[in-house]
């Protein structure tokens, strides 16, 4: 009686172990995110006045948007035109839509606002060394949560939240607040928790200039015109900037409340 062959004899490699079947759980899912009649057409803008293109999953969008869900409620709907965003900014939606991550670059770009109190926006992300700089990282992070409100999706605006308080983390990064900064924040996002967290990253470190711009004559403009920023410096006001620091913010009290899927 021949003995039994043992399973490295009977394979045609010698492995000694089974090798088994690949699995991919999120198949049916990822499948039908690439189907035509399940994609939606999404057109936005860019700076040089020009119109990128991206082809989506409309379930994607609609489980972590609010807007996308209003907007593709009809399963009809093949395009949709986006208003105002940088495709820069949005393509970092498009990253964390995929992975829950986005791409950060180490380099400094220029701040959100170049020109005193003017409304002109500017969300590039090109590395420069040239004038006022602020961190790709900490101007991303500012995108993401103005993207994030305007999306309607509190987890990629929850996101940014983080990535701002990691940025603003880093002591060799180039994140200087600037009163003009502080201004476009707290004016656009004043009932969100962005402007809380600027403002307490003002107060304790008021009085180190590596992190605030103490000598800007506009920083008394801002205190009498927030309330809630005035409230704040006045009760600071008798602490020595060793005792505001001696508590470190914690991220968990500037996180927006996010809602189920």
């Amino acid at each position: 009686m021949s003995r039994k062959r043992s399973f490295e004899e009977m394979t045609a490699t010698g492995v000694k172990d089974e090798q088994g079947l690949d699995k991919c759980p999120g198949r049916v899912k990822l499948l039908d995110s690439v189907r035509a009649e399940t994609t939606v057409l999404i057109k936005c803008p860019r700076t040089d006045a020009s119109t990128v293109y991206y082809h989506l999953s409309k379930d994607m969008l609609r489980h972590s948007s609010g807007f996308f869900k209003e907007k593709l409620r009809e399963d009809t709907i093949t395009e949709l035109e986006m208003g105002p965003v940088l495709d820069q900014i949005f393509e970092l939606f498009l990253q964390w839509l995929f992975t829950r991550v986005y791409e950060e670059l180490e380099a400094s770009v220029s701040p959100l606002k170049i020109t005193g109190r003017s409304t002109k926006d500017n969300w590039d992300l090109i590395p420069t060394h040239d004038g006022p700089l602020m961190s790709s990282q900490a101007k991303a992070a500012i995108g993401v949560i103005m993207l994030g409100h305007c999306l309607e999706a509190p987890r990629f605006q929850n996101h940014g939240i983080r990535r701002l308080y990691a940025a603003f983390s880093d002591p060799g990064s180039a994140n200087k607040i600037h009163t003009a900064t502080f201004y476009y924040i707290r004016n656009q996002f004043r009932a969100e928790s962005i402007a809380p967290l600027l403002e307490d990253i003002v107060v304790r470190n008021w009085g180190d200039e590596s992190i605030v711009e103490k000598d800007d004559l506009s920083w008394a403009d801002e205190v009498r015109q927030g309330p809630r920023f005035r409230l704040k410096f006045v009760a600071a006001a008798g602490q020595s900037l060793e005792e505001r620091r001696m508590k470190a913010l914690q991220i968990e009290d500037y996180l927006v409340n996010e809602t189920d899927d």
